[in-house]
Formats: structure tokens, C-alpha cells, sequence
């Protein structure tokens, strides 16, 4: 499935998490990812998943399989248009990254509201990281103390270096960081989440991310990058 019209997203001919096989003729599927890990020394990378995907599993079923694709331009020999159904309840797309607050699983807005510190929560790639760079040095102003919750802690300390108040904390996944929020900072931090982990995630706009990351928290990315030398 692509559900998502974008040249740079939903455009692998097999996504991660959107696809499934019903088959009686595959064996050894763990001998296949194992031989595949070696290749790159089990040191694995964003978007691995799927290259794995397209070159072990997809060469196999390729001439029986079926894409439904909301792609205008990114198609294959396979693709035919999305189904029509009503509105997802979560989400904007099929395969939207949903966040907690949107399901009301969780609701750390609700701690630590008048807090001079804060718990700063971005999406956790470095690409996302380094389009919030400014951001995260406007905040750094606003509060006493910064935490960052990690994924990249050596590149996104690097690129922070000199930030007194900003701490990198290392987490592995989203929930790791949110455990960590309700364990040990929700007394003393106050949440503050951008993008699809802001307070009201309806505001940020997938096709632009690095400008929506500023815009839905009324923030200008140009003049913030210039303030701090960073364009």
C-alpha cells in the first residue's frame, strides 16, 4: 500500500509496514534476513527494513501481487488506485504516524504546566533534528533547562555543542521517551511536543514538516536560523 502522494515518502516499491504476503512456498525467511544483516555487519540504518523487502522478498512475488497506490506520478505494473473509504479515525493517510495524544492513550500534557523546564520531544531522526536546530536553541532561551530526548545522542550533542541548559537523554524508541516523561519528569518538567507530538498534532503539516515544526508553535524558521547562524 502508498497512501501518501509524496516523491520522497511512500515511494519505496515495498513499504515497511504497509504490506502483507499470504503464501504456503516461503521458508527460511530469518536465513534471508541474517544473510542480508551480514552485508552491512548487523549495523543497521533507517529504511534498511524495506531495501530488504524490494531485494530478497518483492523479486520473488512480483508477478503475483497487487499495490493499491494514492501515488499520481509513482507507479508500477502492479499499482492500481486506493480503495475509497470514509475518513481514517487516526491520522491522514493509511501509514500516518499517529501519536499518542491523538488516540488519548496519554495525556503528559497535563503535568507541570507553569514549569520553567521543559521536555522537548521532536521526531526522532537526525534529518527532523537538524531542521529543529533553531528551534531547540529558542527554547534553550525560554527555560532554565532543556531535556532532549534521543535517538542520535552523539550528532545531535555535537550540533547543540555549547548549549549550557539543553541535556541530551539517550532513549532507543517514542516510548521509551515517554516512559521516561511519566517516570521521572512529569513532576518537575513541563511536555512540550512538536510536530505529530504536539499538543494538537491536527496543526502540523506533513507535506512541509521542517517549516510546519515551527509554524503550528507560532515560530518563524527563517528568522530563527538567521538569528543563530545557522542558514
Amino acid at each position: 500500500m502508498h497512501d501518501m502522494d509524496s516523491h520522497d515518502a511512500h515511494a519505496k516499491i515495498v513499504m515497511g509496514g504497509m504490506w502483507g504476503l499470504k503464501t504456503n512456498t516461503l521458508s527460511g525467511v530469518t536465513n534471508l534476513i541474517d544473510l542480508y544483516a551480514k552485508t552491512f555487519n548487523y549495523k543497521w540504518q533507517y529504511s534498511q527494513d524495506q531495501d530488504f523487502l524490494e531485494k530478497y522478498l518483492f523479486t520473488l512475488y512480483k508477478n503475483d501481487c497487487i499495490d493499491h497506490t494514492s501515488h499520481k506520478k509513482i507507479k508500477w505494473e502492479h499499482s492500481v488506485p486506493f480503495p475509497e473509504s470514509a475518513n481514517n479515525k487516526y491520522g491522514g493517510f493509511v501509514g500516518d504516524r499517529v501519536s499518542p495524544f491523538q488516540t488519548g492513550k496519554i495525556n503528559v500534557y497535563s503535568f507541570s504546566k507553569e514549569s520553567d523546564r521543559v521536555y522537548l520531544f521532536c521526531h526522532q531522526s537526525e534529518s527532523d533534528f537538524k531542521s529543529c536546530h533553531a528551534l531547540i536553541r529558542h527554547f534553550s532561551e525560554q527555560f532554565k533547562e532543556v531535556i532532549l530526548p534521543c535517538k542520535h545522542v552523539d550528532s545531535v550533542s555535537k550540533m547543540i555543542e555549547g548549549v549550557e541548559n539543553v541535556s541530551v537523554l539517550p532513549i532507543v524508541d517514542d516510548n521509551q521517551g515517554m516512559k521516561y516523561y511519566m517516570d521521572f519528569y512529569k513532576e518537575k518538567y513541563q511536555f512540550l511536543g512538536v510536530g505529530l507530538l504536539s499538543e494538537n498534532s491536527s496543526l502540523f503539516d506533513m507535506s512541509d514538516p521542517e517549516n510546519s515544526f515551527y509554524t503550528q508553535l507560532n515560530l518563524n524558521k527563517k528568522e530563527l536560523e538567521e538569528k543563530y547562524n545557522l542558514c
